[in-house]
């Protein structure tokens, strides 16, 4: 199955190709866009817990980190946390460096890899039982940077390093399309 976090597909829409290359996937694999806002919902309605993911998420950008402590947080107890929804549409809105593309978009800066790499440790550890194996595939170095500061983090946190967890891998799309060719080549031969 290939999850696709909602502010990713976005990016991949500003490119047809990118948009056609995605569509064909789902010849070969169950595809399914995941809005962020859903992410509630996939941790059983924690949200102290998600907002936890996505502070540890953020951790190698400090300016990303006080904003959701100032902005977010605003010195307050976890408990006295506006609802999910509200303080992710803050994140995302004010939040985020942002640019305007040449389409029109307003580019989000590492929108994307913060949605994948909450996305992946809401799996690895809210369904560590019945998931084998999570593998990101990426070409942006950033993905990877976001994954592997958050494991540090929560490794660290009370709330999450006693939990049993799903391993979290890497490959680059490179090696997804060699894998889908030989996989597409197989079919063809039997």
């Amino acid at each position: 199955m290939i999850l696709i976090p909602q502010w990713v597909w976005v990016e991949v829409c500003d490119s047809d190709n990118r948009k056609s290359y995605i569509n064909d996937l789902k010849h070969y694999s169950k595809v399914q866009i995941i809005d962020e806002v859903d992410y509630l919902t996939l941790v059983d309605y924690k949200e102290a817990e998600l907002y936890y993911l996505f502070l540890h998420c953020c951790y190698n950008v400090s300016r990303l980190v006080s904003f959701i402590k100032k902005n977010i947080l605003k010195n307050r107890p976890i408990e006295d946390l506006d609802p999910y929804e509200e303080w992710l549409s803050v994140f995302y809105e004010e939040g985020l460096d942002q640019r305007k593309l040449s389409n029109g978009r307003i580019q989000k800066k590492n929108a994307g890899e913060i949605s994948i790499a909450v996305l992946s440790y809401i799996l690895s550890y809210y369904y560590s039982g019945s998931i084998d194996i999570i593998t990101i595939f990426s070409s942006d170095r950033d993905t990877y940077e976001f994954v592997s500061k958050a494991k540090e983090m929560l490794y660290r946190d009370e709330r999450f390093k006693d939990r049993s967890n799903t391993s979290i891998t890497f490959k680059s799309n490179d090696f997804l399309i060699y894998e889908w060719t030989r996989l597409v080549y197989k079919r063809r031969k039997y």
